[in-house]
């Protein structure tokens, strides 16, 4: 499609959601083979810094609603690949959990650097800035 100078911002919204459909089609596709949900994979790949992760902070981080954030904990309990915390309503990635998280993101890394072959890291950066400000301005 040609965007005409001036009118590119009628046409943003547009893309950013086509962009959007299209990575959801990769990661079910990607994730077909691997037993693995989709909101399940958006749990694993939840920024695990701390040994303990609360509910609401993985549903935060996933942007999942809390039927299906309570639907991915319990699927990846029940495959021992999370673990109940020590304190209510806190989970814990398994060594197998942990091991699934590191395969799934490598592997997802390479779909990600798929799509964006052939884009500069400062354009990288430039779409990214402006997704983010995107963000903020809708929140």
């Amino acid at each position: 499609m040609t965007l005409e100078i001036g009118n590119s911002h009628k046409f943003l919204a547009y893309h950013i959601r086509s962009a959007h459909l299209m990575f959801e089609v990769v990661l079910k596709n990607f994730l077909d083979d691997k037993a693995v949900s989709k909101e399940s994979f958006y749990i694993l790949r939840c920024d695990w810094v701390s040994p303990e992760t609360s509910f609401d902070e993985l549903a935060a981080h996933a942007i999942l609603s809390r039927g299906d954030t309570e639907q991915a904990i319990e699927a990846l309990i029940e495959k021992d690949y999370l673990s109940n915390g020590r304190q209510d309503g806190y989970y814990s990635l398994t060594p197998q959990g942990a091991s699934l998280r590191e395969k799934l993101l490598s592997d997802y890394r390479l779909q990600i650097a798929r799509a964006l072959k052939g884009f500069s890291d400062e354009s990288i950066e430039m779409a990214l800035s402006t997704l983010l400000g995107v963000q903020n301005n809708l929140q």
